[in-house]
């Protein structure tokens, strides 16, 4: 009796020892878990991410079109605008120079 007894404690040590053994595997799994759920979340939010950046730069294209269209525009205006004063003055000048004629005919 006292070796079945023996035998049976070193068992149910043994048994222990498996059962404390498989309770520290299932709370090592349990916190490896959420690991796919945070893989899934994170593959989210790249792809949105990856989805904002596309709409941003398209949107920086766009704005970077219209500026360069501004850009000549202005060019544009400015050409106009100093063609306009080369005109006003040639006519100012010529408005002097033909007072001055009339001056001189008249005298």
């Amino acid at each position: 009796l006292n070796e079945v007894k023996a035998t049976m404690q070193t068992s149910n040590e043994g048994t222990e020892a498996i059962r404390q053994l498989l309770q520290a595997v299932r709370e090592q799994t349990a916190k490896q878990l959420p690991a796919p759920e945070l893989i899934a979340q994170a593959t989210e939010a790249k792809a949105k991410a990856e989805s904002l950046a596309a709409e941003q730069a398209k949107e920086l294209q766009v704005l970077q079109e219209e500026n360069n269209r501004l850009r000549n525009e202005i060019k544009a205006l400015q050409e106009y605008k100093e063609k306009a004063h080369r005109e006003l003055c040639r006519v100012r000048d010529e408005q002097k120079t033909i007072g001055k004629i009339k001056v001189n005919t008249e005298l």
